[in-house]
């Protein structure tokens, strides 16, 4: 059996993943697609606009043979842990071939040359970036204009420049440093860019779908973009949301969590350096809302994109500590089936049979986990209800607990 990897947040699920699913069968042949998603928390730093059974049910229904949790404490980090995770979870499956990734420039050959030439020179790259950075540039930003001095600058334009580019980029470098035998295929981004907050027709972004949603344009006007197969589920899944609610929501969680921690604790908040926890209890007490928080801890290192993952943190109990150990322990990792095809279930036996770390199908399967693992995958629970908190209408946590994987 031959099976290809595909990491996605699938927020929401549209045709561009769809077609990025039927690619990944057609460009490696491969018996079975596994999608690793993003659970109650994206990467972007909030909670998903959908709970992650409803997301993987949509995955699966579009052609998915698989779909397994990333965990959390993965999902909200740079683009470069975010891959590593990932990947060190498809290895240790044991039975993923290819990893089979979207990006703008759509060129395999590019990329890898990208990567290559970045580590010719690699010390003096991270001094470059570490001087950059410490005039106040984010770390993207000190990555990008430090690339484009050195080997690595034939192609860091094309790669550094567009989102997924850079975080394909970030697939492949975690491959070399795993030494893994799984073997990368890129595909070209299809319709709107990353990002894209109009709506475009078929191919729109996930971005501009949020947003109609979030403007109460209405459901009915994106299903363009929906495959056919889960319209009606989608439709569904709206009218239990609220959209326009829920960063207010999500925002006064964060001020609670932010008031009623001392400076210690929000100074341990994973990504959070140098004084940002003053400023996040300064704008916690000031500020009326959370665009308003936002930009008044933004600053040139911290990118939107960080201070909403900061924020995510803060809100979970996530702390630098937490996320180094489940970094560089491998009494971390575990996998965490969310949903399979009933015509896969091969695909779930041979997982079992191979995989070199724990399988979760149950929640009485955590009492097998370490417990690092257990703390993690205890956090992935509690992302799951902040999101239902966050975002449903009924207002009730998600109840996993004695939820089972899907099986459609």
């Amino acid at each position: 059996m031959r099976c290809a990897g595909i990491v996605a947040e699938y927020n929401p699920f549209h045709n561009g993943h769809k077609y990025h699913i039927q690619s990944a069968r057609r460009l490696t042949g491969c018996d079975k697609v596994i999608a690793i998603m993003s659970g109650g928390f994206v990467q972007r730093g909030e909670p998903a606009i959908f709970d992650k059974f409803t997301r993987a049910r949509a995955a699966l229904e579009c052609g998915a043979d698989m779909v397994i949790e990333l965990p959390t404490v993965f999902a909200l980090s740079s683009a470069e842990q975010f891959a590593r995770g990932a990947v060190r979870i498809l290895n240790s499956s044991q039975i993923v071939d290819y990893l089979c990734f979207g990006s703008e420039c759509g060129e395999l050959s590019t990329l890898t040359s990208f990567v290559a030439a970045s580590e010719t020179n690699s010390e003096e790259l991270g001094n470059s970036i570490r001087a950059m950075a410490s005039d106040g540039k984010s770390y993207s930003r000190s990555f990008y204009e430090a690339s484009l001095k050195g080997p690595a600058s034939a192609f860091a334009a094309d790669v550094l420049k567009t989102p997924n580019s850079l975080l394909a980029a970030e697939y492949i470098r975690s491959l070399k440093a795993t030494s893994s035998h799984i073997l990368p295929y890129c595909i070209k981004r299809k319709g709107a860019q990353y990002g894209e907050t109009d709506m475009c027709g078929e191919y729109s972004s996930a971005a501009a779908i949020r947003s109609a949603l979030s403007n109460s344009i209405g459901a009915l006007n994106v299903l363009n973009a929906i495959p056919s197969e889960i319209r009606d589920r989608f439709v569904s899944a709206c009218d239990g949301c609220n959209f326009s609610e829920r960063e207010h929501i999500f925002f006064k969680l964060l001020q609670y969590r932010v008031l009623t921690s001392d400076i210690s604790y929000l100074s341990s908040i994973a990504h959070v350096t140098e004084g940002l926890e003053n400023v996040m209890f300064r704008a916690a007490k000031t500020c009326a809302g959370y665009d308003e928080f936002l930009f008044a801890c933004k600053s040139k290192r911290y990118t939107m994109a960080r201070i909403r993952r900061i924020a995510s943190c803060a809100v979970l109990g996530i702390n630098s500590e937490l996320m180094r150990s489940a970094y560089t322990d491998d009494s971390a990792l575990y996998i965490r089936v969310l949903g399979v095809r009933k015509d896969s279930l091969d695909c779930l036996r041979e997982l079992s049979n191979n995989s070199s770390v724990p399988i979760i199908t149950r929640y009485s399967d955590i009492k097998a986990l370490s417990p690092l693992a257990s703390s993690l995958i205890n956090l992935d629970i509690l992302s799951s209800d902040i999101q239902s908190l966050v975002t449903k209408r009924d207002s009730k946590p998600l109840c996993e607990y004695n939820r089972p994987f899907l099986c459609v």
